[in-house]
Protein backbone atom coordinates (compact mmCIF):
# COMPACT_ATOMS: atom_id res chain seq x y z
CA UNK A 1 0.00 0.00 0.00
CA UNK A 2 2.81 2.41 0.88
CA UNK A 3 4.51 1.74 -2.46
CA UNK A 4 1.31 2.62 -4.32
CA UNK A 5 0.93 5.88 -2.39
CA UNK A 6 4.57 6.78 -2.99
CA UNK A 7 4.25 5.91 -6.69
CA UNK A 8 1.21 8.14 -7.11
CA UNK A 9 2.96 10.97 -5.28
CA UNK A 10 6.10 10.57 -7.39
CA UNK A 11 3.94 10.70 -10.54
CA UNK A 12 2.29 13.93 -9.41
CA UNK A 13 5.55 15.61 -8.49
CA UNK A 14 7.33 14.67 -11.72
CA UNK A 15 4.43 15.67 -13.96
CA UNK A 16 3.90 19.06 -12.35
CA UNK A 17 7.64 19.80 -12.19
CA UNK A 18 7.93 19.09 -15.91
CA UNK A 19 10.81 16.68 -15.34
CA UNK A 20 9.36 13.63 -17.06
CA UNK A 21 12.47 13.15 -19.27
CA UNK A 22 14.41 12.64 -16.04
CA UNK A 23 11.78 10.83 -13.95
CA UNK A 24 10.63 8.13 -16.37
CA UNK A 25 14.11 6.69 -17.10
CA UNK A 26 14.80 6.69 -13.35
CA UNK A 27 11.62 4.68 -12.76
CA UNK A 28 12.55 2.19 -15.47
CA UNK A 29 16.02 1.68 -13.96
CA UNK A 30 14.67 1.29 -10.42
CA UNK A 31 11.94 -1.08 -11.61
CA UNK A 32 14.36 -3.25 -13.56
CA UNK A 33 16.78 -3.34 -10.64
CA UNK A 34 13.98 -4.42 -8.33
CA UNK A 35 12.90 -7.14 -10.73
CA UNK A 36 16.29 -8.48 -11.75
CA UNK A 37 18.80 -7.85 -8.98
CA UNK A 38 16.47 -7.75 -6.01
CA UNK A 39 14.17 -10.62 -6.86
CA UNK A 40 15.85 -13.09 -4.50
CA UNK A 41 15.92 -10.58 -1.65
CA UNK A 42 12.30 -9.33 -1.47
CA UNK A 43 11.52 -11.21 1.74
CA UNK A 44 14.69 -10.19 3.55
CA UNK A 45 14.73 -6.62 2.20
CA UNK A 46 11.14 -5.42 1.69
CA UNK A 47 12.36 -1.94 0.67
CA UNK A 48 13.18 -3.46 -2.73
CA UNK A 49 9.57 -4.56 -3.12
CA UNK A 50 8.43 -1.10 -2.00
CA UNK A 51 10.43 0.63 -4.73
CA UNK A 52 9.38 -1.95 -7.33
CA UNK A 53 5.70 -1.37 -6.54
CA UNK A 54 6.12 2.41 -6.51
CA UNK A 55 7.94 2.30 -9.86
CA UNK A 56 5.27 0.16 -11.47
CA UNK A 57 2.44 2.34 -10.15
CA UNK A 58 4.17 5.49 -11.40
CA UNK A 59 4.85 4.00 -14.83
CA UNK A 60 1.22 2.93 -15.19
CA UNK A 61 0.06 6.43 -14.22
CA UNK A 62 2.51 8.01 -16.69
CA UNK A 63 1.26 5.72 -19.46
CA UNK A 64 -2.39 6.50 -18.68
CA UNK A 65 -1.67 10.24 -18.52
CA UNK A 66 0.21 10.17 -21.83
CA UNK A 67 -2.54 8.20 -23.55
CA UNK A 68 -5.33 10.41 -22.21
CA UNK A 69 -3.66 13.75 -22.99
CA UNK A 70 -1.62 12.67 -26.00
CA UNK A 71 1.60 13.59 -24.22
CA UNK A 72 2.83 14.50 -20.77
CA UNK A 73 1.55 18.01 -20.01
CA UNK A 74 1.74 19.47 -16.53
CA UNK A 75 -1.40 19.62 -14.40
CA UNK A 76 -1.42 23.40 -14.66
CA UNK A 77 -1.21 23.24 -18.47
CA UNK A 78 -4.43 21.25 -18.71
CA UNK A 79 -6.24 23.36 -16.12
CA UNK A 80 -6.37 20.91 -13.22
CA UNK A 81 -4.56 23.36 -10.94
CA UNK A 82 -3.86 27.06 -11.19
Amino acid sequence: MAGAIYGATFFGVIVEAGTTPLGIPFLVIVGLFGLVAGRQQWKSQPILAFFLVSSLVSLVLFAAWAIYWGGLPQFSEVGLIK
